[in-house]
């Protein structure tokens, strides 16, 4: 296992999904069509002050092959874009693998507010 995460986050985890089972977080993947389909009248940019946090690692980052930087990917989402980062060497948990670094940028957001 990797050092942010224990044998024994894991069988938490599993004792939850023994409650509940995998239907909802599957779900969840299986909408997002849908979520196409239905949110189209939502605005073309976030209003809100918001910020974007993101590991090296995040296989999410390859999904769409870009030679443009994160910021001009994303920045077009935004109104009000605060912070970006990227953190190298982390993935798709960065709350997990960074948690120092990921509450410092959290704590640098709301300064800016």
């Amino acid at each position: 296992l990797p050092s942010w995460l224990t044998q024994e986050d894991i069988n938490y985890f599993v004792s939850q999904f023994k409650i509940s089972g995998l239907r909802g977080p599957l779900n969840r993947y299986r909408a997002q069509n849908i979520d196409w389909e239905e949110l189209t009248d939502l605005p073309d940019q976030i209003e809100q002050p918001a910020f974007f946090i993101t590991g090296s690692l995040d296989p999410v980052n390859f999904f769409i092959k870009s030679e443009k930087s994160l910021i001009d990917r994303i920045k077009s989402n935004y109104n009000k874009l605060l912070l970006v980062e990227e953190l190298e060497g982390i993935g798709h948990w960065t709350q997990q693998e960074a948690p120092e670094q990921v509450n410092s940028m959290i704590l640098s957001f709301l300064k800016k507010l």
